[in-house]
């Protein structure tokens, strides 16, 4: 088995503030030891401020994602190191393929501007012919409207990928809608059926049960 990880960069972001950054790396161990290959591709997160910092200042976009791309490898990097995995972050999604032969556990930041980490987490579960992406994030599945707009929102226990796909393309029209997934991963894990798992990342315990059934998030797929 194989498995993709995409892990906010504000869920590793806080571990490492809160002094709490063993756990994760226990619950990615744990993980590792259940599958073939574990690749884990982390964002950005509080590092953004420094995109944020040039907005008063004529940077062109591109400039700005490499910034970005920057901050995710950072991350990446820190996280790599407490793991004891790859010593160097892959910038290619051939080199994603490459490391798998080499290492059990590869992690991986950013690869080309504009990707989001999900995107990037997709694309490396394509290449490597994951059995599962899970997209650990700061909520707890997916929910059919903002959970923080609205408090009837329901959680959805499973979707299919068409019905992901046109749930983040509604999502996306409506002005100041909560964006779970960029529709650019929507639409690859769609392209790929991929089964996916949207869970609550800031919780080490439930990260520790992505690959199982009691994960308590959503599943996608059919």
């Amino acid at each position: 088995m194989k498995a993709v990880i995409s892990v906010g960069g504000a869920v590793i972001a806080d571990a490492v503030e809160h002094d709490d950054l063993e756990l994760y790396v226990d619950a990615f161990q744990q993980l590792a030891e259940q599958v073939e290959t574990l690749v884990i591709v982390t964002g950005a997160g509080p590092v953004k401020k420094y995109i944020r910092a040039t907005r008063h200042f004529d940077v062109p976009e591109a400039r700005k994602d490499m910034i970005g791309i920057a901050a995710t490898r950072m991350q990446a990097s820190s996280l790599a190191a407490a793991l004891g995995a790859n010593t160097r972050i892959p910038e290619t999604l051939e080199e994603v393929a490459e490391m798998t032969h080499i290492h059990d556990i590869i992690v991986l930041g950013g690869l080309l501007p504009g990707q989001s980490t999900d995107g990037v987490a997709a694309e490396c579960a394509e290449i490597i012919d994951a059995d599962r992406l899970v997209i650990a994030t700061t909520v707890d599945g997916v929910y059919s409207e903002d959970p923080q707009e609205n408090a009837d929102a329901e959680r959805l226990a499973s979707l299919t990928y068409r019905e992901m796909l046109d749930l983040v393309r509604d999502q996306q029209a409506g002005a100041g809608g909560y964006a779970l997934l960029d529709i650019t991963a929507a639409k690859l894990i769609e392209r790929s059926r991929i089964e996916t798992v949207v869970l609550d990342g800031r919780d080490p315990d439930t990260l520790t049960a992505a690959l199982d059934t009691d994960h308590g998030g959503t599943v996608v797929e059919g």
